[in-house]
């Protein structure tokens, strides 16, 4: 392997469902409006009511503005997805299941909407719910592929031998996540199987590094150091304490970390 180098939502559309009432449809606009520090907050607790009031047939424009704009936004449209799925819950009311598990299977959009509509068909149909996660190992949502996998992991747990061992090669094949990979490569380990990491993941273990240089009171976030402007493996570079030059580095991480304390020393100052 060779080295490396280390060194909100405007419109929302409404035309795929059912058309809302225009002042629905304003509320929803109102809720996706908000911002940092508290922005939009007094119109969208107006308009939150108004849209959890409108009930189920609300949710399909939910999930549409949902992703569109930053996590506060997501927030308000969340908690009035969940408000109406609980209170049609209660009052037995039925959920648009076809179209929330339509937009779910459309990977093209927002991974937070994709979630919402996940959790509002967990919500008013666990059995539905589990049928679709176990699809969803390949899924490039992360959170959605989290479950599937952990699937994997619970029916894998429940075999021997090569069968087991078949199970977790197949989980490893979809995992994504940190916990989830250290607890798979453990039992590959002790079925005999014993998994690279960085070479199934590709990760870069081996890398060229300069420094350090000087972030007194962080100034460096700010300067443009001279291994930024040009790469120049022969070069040298007034450092934090002297001359500097890059030096090659290889990490022994198995998931491809790379720990600047141990080429360059502590960095802690």
């Amino acid at each position: 392997m060779l080295p490396r180098l280390a060194f909100f939502f405007t419109t929302v559309g409404f035309a795929a469902f059912a058309p809302l009432h225009a002042a629905v449809e304003d509320s929803v606009k109102a809720l996706a409006a908000t911002g940092r520090e508290g922005a939009g907050n007094e119109a969208a607790s107006a308009a939150w009511k108004k849209v959890v009031a409108e009930g189920p047939k609300a949710l399909p424009a939910l999930l549409v503005a949902t992703g569109k704009g930053g996590p506060v936004t997501d927030n308000w449209l969340r908690l009035a997805g969940d408000a109406i799925a609980d209170a049609a819950l209660r009052d037995k009311q039925p959920l648009p299941i076809a179209e929330i598990e339509a937009f779910l299977k459309d990977t093209k959009n927002p991974a937070p909407a994709r979630q919402l509509a996940f959790d509002l068909i967990g919500k008013a149909d666990a059995t539905l719910a589990d049928k679709i996660e176990a699809g969803l190992v390949n899924d490039p949502v992360q959170e959605l592929r989290r479950g599937a996998v952990q699937r994997l992991l619970d029916a894998a747990k429940k075999q021997s031998g090569d069968k087991a061992k078949a199970a977790y090669l197949h989980a490893l094949d979809a995992v994504r996540d940190e916990d989830q990979t250290n607890v798979i490569a453990g039992e590959l380990k002790k079925l005999g199987t014993p998994v690279d990491l960085p070479k199934h993941f590709g990760f870069l273990m081996q890398w060229n590094v300069a420094g350090p240089f000087d972030n007194t009171e962080r100034k460096g976030f700010e300067t443009v150091f001279p291994p930024e402007r040009a790469v120049k493996l022969d070069a040298q570079y007034d450092g934090k304490k002297g001359k500097v030059k890059w030096r090659p580095f290889t990490s022994k991480n198995e998931t491809g970390k790379l720990d600047f304390n141990k080429p360059l020393g502590s960095l802690r100052k």
